[in-house]
């Protein structure tokens, strides 16, 4: 399973089931703002509204493609997983490679698992 590194940096709702906003770093800069339910992006007991942020985490997502940009860097298409989508309705998204994490999650390895915190593997 393939993830990708975003950061959490606020709570929009407190009250449950819990809304946080993540911020994903685009390879040609920009940043895509997805505001998600927290038990759509984690199974993660650990991570609620007394979740101190912000806090790096990972989502689940599909690799639909690499491709080596302008810079030189190697640069991964990817999909983000269980339809989640940033403010503008994308679930796609172009990210550099040191953003994308294709280590296996430990755990109960279900594969119902969206996002995770990256000390957790």
């Amino acid at each position: 399973m393939e993830f990708v590194r975003v950061q959490a940096v606020r709570w929009v709702d407190v009250e449950w089931p819990g809304w946080v906003e993540v911020r994903l770093q685009e390879a040609e800069g920009s940043v895509a703002v997805i505001v998600e339910k927290a038990p759509v992006l984690s199974d993660d007991d650990d991570f609620g509204p007394w979740t101190e942020l912000p806090v790096p985490l990972e989502i689940a997502c599909d690799v639909v493609g690499w491709e080596v940009a302008d810079e030189g860097h190697r640069v991964a298409t990817v999909r983000l997983g269980h339809g989640v989508e940033d403010s503008e309705g994308r679930g796609t998204f172009r990210v550099r490679e040191d953003d994308v994490v294709t280590q296996p999650r430990a755990g109960d390895g279900d594969g119902d698992e969206t996002l995770r915190r990256p000390d957790s593997h």
